[in-house]
């Protein structure tokens, strides 16, 4: 079984989603959502359910991905570890922050003012 690590940057991505989740549903209900995430999560270093990031979206990369809750979650495999590298809410331009590669065109960005 593989060990699972959390980036610092993930810690506290999913610490504010906790909070987030406490202020809209309570803390029994944030506490549920946070266990059934990081349990799917921890479960990786067991069952490998991610995918790659070519399988994916067509990016050729040696990240993998997981979705969970309206997250994507993107890791490295390693020889005894999983490092969970980097979260995104599904509404993030990860794509553009991990790869540099835009998704939206121009005239969207032109016409929205963004």
């Amino acid at each position: 079984m593989k060990q699972v690590i959390y980036a610092d940057g993930v810690v506290t991505k999913l610490q504010a989603l906790r909070d987030e989740f406490d202020n809209k549903y309570g803390n029994k209900k944030s506490v549920d959502i946070l266990r059934k995430i990081t349990g799917r999560l921890d479960d990786l270093g067991r069952f490998n359910s991610g995918e790659s990031t070519k399988d994916r979206f067509g990016i050729d990369s040696d990240y993998m991905v997981i979705y969970s809750y309206h997250n994507f979650f993107f890791y490295l495999e390693q020889d005894d570890q999983i490092v969970i590298l980097e979260m995104f809410n599904e509404r993030e331009d990860f794509i553009y922050v991990l790869f540099g590669i835009p998704m939206r065109s121009h005239e969207s960005i032109d016409y929205w003012g963004e």
